[in-house]
């Protein structure tokens, strides 16, 4: 592995452990035991390591969503292992980080342009699973996703976390809002998923 793969992988564990500004340049290089000045060759400041971060666990996510996609064509099966990966992710996440996470401007702003970028194969997504009859055909989608990222970005989304583990938050939002868009037929598979966990 690479010094900068290596950096990038171990703030990514530091920050989703400790949080945002717990996390230090100094405890990056001395947990891979390099010099601070090849961190800051690489990585100039910590704002652009910790998006750099994100970017990468997007990236990550899609080459995941890419290997799934290409084990099958179900639609509603390959969102449901999507979410199984995302939710052992969020068991690993401490509050602090996703608190921090969501009240920092540049998290955000980053996150949204990652959303609108991704948004047309979002649409393209949901539009073969209405076609293959696991997601409701009179649902706005566009409407769901915009309260869904709305919700994330509220005062009492950051009160949520102080009382439950994110895991919980992102179980309870993520099914909930699922089970609202599936048909009968999707229903189905969404019982016989949650059997085998």
């Amino acid at each position: 592995m690479e010094t900068r793969d290596k950096i990038i992988a171990t703030a990514q564990r530091l920050f989703f452990r400790h949080g945002i500004k717990a996390v230090r340049m100094d405890d990056i290089a001395q947990s891979i035991h390099i010099s601070k000045r090849t961190l800051y060759q690489l990585f100039p400041d910590k704002k652009t390591l910790l998006l750099t971060c994100i970017a990468t666990a997007d990236e990550e996510h899609r080459k995941a969503a890419q290997a799934i996609l290409s084990s099958t064509d179900n639609i509603l099966e390959i969102a449901l292992r999507i979410f199984r990966i995302q939710a052992e992710e969020m068991k690993a996440a401490s509050h602090i980080f996703i608190l921090e996470a969501s009240q920092n401007p540049d998290v955000i702003n980053f996150i949204e342009s990652l959303h609108r970028h991704n948004s047309d194969e979002m649409r393209h997504f949901i539009q073969r699973g209405v076609e293959q009859g696991y997601f409701r055909s009179d649902v706005n989608y566009e409407i769901i996703q915009r309260m869904f990222y709305a919700g994330l970005n509220t005062t009492k989304a950051t009160e949520l976390l102080s009382l439950y583990k994110p895991i919980e938050i992102f179980q309870s939002t993520h099914l909930v809002m699922l089970r609202g868009c599936l048909t009968e037929k999707g229903m189905k598979l969404l019982q016989q998923f949650e059997s085998q966990a």
